[in-house]
């Protein structure tokens, strides 16, 4: 397994179901603790379909979000597990997803980290920052700060300033 996520509960919907993904660039969907549905999330487009290593998966409205090393971020329906969007407009690997507040926040091995949102059919960049380093995790503190654990780079605080993102301090790792 390279990441596992559970669906955030609702009165409407008590069951818990969970995600996960795997090196071989599957994701498996689990309904109250049973397997039911696996599915090739990450591929690369070579002469066959080869899978790539699905790294990162988020829930959202609209279905799932996955990533990984085919560079690509996909939403993918919960009813019938397919593409619904595709975003490839990335120079490395998806390292990271996290839907919050209605943002859709993305790393990646390309060193930019990304704020977007899935409108009209689309998984669209709104504002993205160049990070010493690849996005591994993040943090979302109440003032809105980002704190973000960078490979290579050390832990960076984004704050917005103007409407655009910016480095407001900078820790690097020795």
């Amino acid at each position: 397994l390279t990441d596992v996520r559970s669906s955030p509960s609702s009165p409407s919907s008590p069951s818990s179901t969970i995600i996960t993904s795997s090196l071989l660039g599957h994701i498996t969907l689990i309904k109250n603790r049973t397997p039911t549905h696996t599915f090739p999330a990450c591929t690369y487009p070579t002469p066959s379909p080869t899978p790539a290593e699905c790294w990162s998966l988020s829930f959202h409205p609209s279905g799932i979000l996955s990533g990984g090393e085919d560079c690509k971020l996909t939403l993918w329906s919960l009813y019938d597990f397919s593409k619904k969007s595709q975003n490839s407009n990335f120079d490395a690997g998806v390292t990271l997803i996290k839907y919050v507040n209605e943002v859709i926040h993305v790393g990646s091995y390309d060193d930019v980290y990304r704020q977007m949102i899935y409108e009209s059919e689309k998984l669209i960049v709104l504002r993205e920052i160049k990070m010493p380093g690849g996005i591994w995790r993040i943090e979302i503190n109440e003032g809105q700060e980002i704190a973000a654990a960078c490979m290579y780079g050390g832990c960076v605080v984004l704050g917005e300033k103007e409407g655009e993102l910016e480095i407001k301090r900078k820790e690097e790792t020795e």
